[in-house]
């Protein structure tokens, strides 16, 4: 064939045969260089597959080991020395001891007996020589004594309430003249009157205008009495010197007779002045303060707290009956007024057994809030109550509060938790926990203490111990006091309080299982 243009011509490109249209592009990729880095992805892929999976191929052996039941370990406790308390806690009724109903009676000379003022406050104090209330207008005074008033003192008075009357009026810095003395007199008298005048009122009988004259006149009497006897005391003198100066036998005795005469009439005045005198006397006394029957209320100990009050003003205290209690809106108990005493009672519920664990004089704690008042065992279930069978699974526990601490009395009454001491430990006694005593066929009480260091991860079985007898004490707290022990024992001393398996494998105090808690 010839060739056109006599030049060479280039060879001619191939065609290209008929294929997938991505096989080109697939070559060109591969010639690129990117798969040797799929193929290194791939392998590490591949690489931490097989270590999981083998991760989790066990062995038989394995297999075993792992599933089996750890080695049982001791628990163990160290043995305390220190004192340990046991207690007996119950409730408390705590009240004001002592209640005292005030019913005053209508003053002398008046029908009915209407509160007129002077009503006192629920949970105010009452000291001697107060006012309880005013009756009537008249005041009714707290006065300290041992037995309650039973009549009206005042002149001709004679007993012993007129003795405990100058007591009272003499606790009060008055003078009340002889404290030994059983006849109301004119001290007596005057210290009665100081009382009422102290407290702002007239003293009984002060506004009599009748006494007060007949006192007086009777003044008066004595006065022209002493007049009188002068008179005669001169006449008699004057008598005399005539007698004296007679000039002759007839006359000397008509002046003797004279002088007589005078002497009769001196004598005669004498008389008028003692009678004067003594009607003197007679009308003071008839004068003198008296203390009425219901105008004092003797209580044997002060001061008091008002407990109930049962009136108010206008109230007629014959109607007492019907009265209510102010505080709770009931019926009253009767009384216009209701005194408790100063100190508290409480009595708190325990049953038999607790109670043949306590001893009177042992200590006992109220608990007032965050706070805490001490108090002592006065009496153990009193006769009358062991004798009750309903009262036969528990008994009344007495105790008495001495000390308030600086408590407000008023925030103790209510019911309360009490806590008392049946005994307590020496401070250095060793003790061991309940968990680990336990008794042997004899019924001796023993405990199972380590021998020398405790190995750590050791199997009970492998862990050296020794079993102690002992006489046990106290038991309180979780804690058991050991008496005596048929082999030394120390504070710090291991003793057993169980066996469990651990992770371990091996031995664990206490005092690790509450780290790891």
């Amino acid at each position: 064939m010839e060739l056109s243009s006599g030049s060479p011509s280039p060879d001619p490109v191939p065609k290209q045969t008929a294929g997938p249209p991505s096989a080109g592009r697939v070559a060109v990729w591969w010639r690129s260089g990117k798969a040797v880095w799929v193929l290194a992805l791939v392998a590490v892929v591949s690489l931490a597959a097989g270590f999981a999976l083998g991760g989790l191929i066990r062995s038989p052996a394995e297999i075993a080991a792992e599933t089996a039941v750890p080695p049982e370990g001791l628990i163990t406790a160290k043995i305390e020395a220190r004192a340990i308390t046991s207690t007996v806690t119950a409730r408390a009724d705590v009240v004001f001891s002592d209640p005292i109903e005030i019913n005053p009676s209508a003053p002398e000379g008046v029908s009915a007996p209407v509160v007129t003022g002077q009503v006192p406050q629920v949970g105010a104090e009452v000291n001697a020589g107060d006012v309880i209330l005013e009756v009537s207008g008249s005041p009714v005074f707290i006065l300290q004594g041992s037995f309650p008033a039973y009549r009206s003192v005042g002149p001709g008075s004679s007993g012993p309430d007129v003795i405990q009357l100058r007591e009272a009026l003499a606790g009060l810095g008055l003078n009340a003249g002889n404290l030994e003395s059983k006849t109301y007199d004119a001290t007596l008298a005057s210290a009665v009157s100081a009382l009422y005048e102290n407290a702002g009122y007239p003293a009984p009988g002060s506004e009599d205008t009748a006494r007060a004259q007949a006192v007086r006149d009777a003044r008066d009497q004595v006065t022209d009495a002493k007049e009188a006897r002068t008179q005669a005391a001169k006449a008699v003198d004057t008598a005399n010197q005539a007698v004296t100066e007679a000039p002759d036998e007839e006359a000397k005795a008509l002046a003797q007779e004279a002088a007589d005469a005078a002497r009769s009439s001196l004598a005669q005045a004498e008389r008028s002045v003692t009678r004067a005198e003594e009607a003197l006397v007679d009308a003071e006394r008839a004068a003198w303060t008296t203390m009425p029957l219901g105008a004092v209320v003797f209580v044997s100990d002060l001061p008091r707290r008002v407990d109930k009050v049962n009136v108010t003003v206008g109230a007629d205290l014959n109607e007492s009956t019907s009265a209510v209690d102010l505080m709770t809106g009931q019926a009253a108990s009767g009384a216009a007024v209701v005194l408790s005493g100063a100190d508290i009672e409480v009595t708190a519920q325990v049953n038999t057994d607790e109670a043949a664990l306590l001893v009177v004089g042992g200590p006992a704690a109220l608990t007032v809030g965050a706070s805490e008042i001490m108090g002592e065992i006065a009496e153990i279930c009193p006769e009358a109550s062991a004798q009750d069978p309903s009262a036969a699974a528990t008994c009344a526990v007495t105790i008495t509060v001495a000390d308030l601490g600086g408590v407000d009395a008023t925030q103790l009454v209510g019911n309360l938790l009490v806590t008392m001491v049946v005994g307590t430990s020496s401070a250095d006694s060793l003790v061991v926990p309940v968990a680990a005593v336990s008794a042997d066929t004899a019924g001796n009480a023993r405990i199972e203490v380590v021998v020398g260091e405790l190995a750590k991860n050791q199997a009970a079985a492998d862990q050296s111990t020794r079993v102690v007898l002992f006489t046990p004490g106290l038991v309180a707290e979780g804690m058991v006091e050991v008496k005596e022990a048929d082999t030394d024992l120390a504070a710090g001393d291991l003793v057993v309080v169980g066996r469990a398996a651990s992770v371990a494998g091996g031995a664990t105090t206490a005092d690790d299982e509450a780290d790891e808690a």
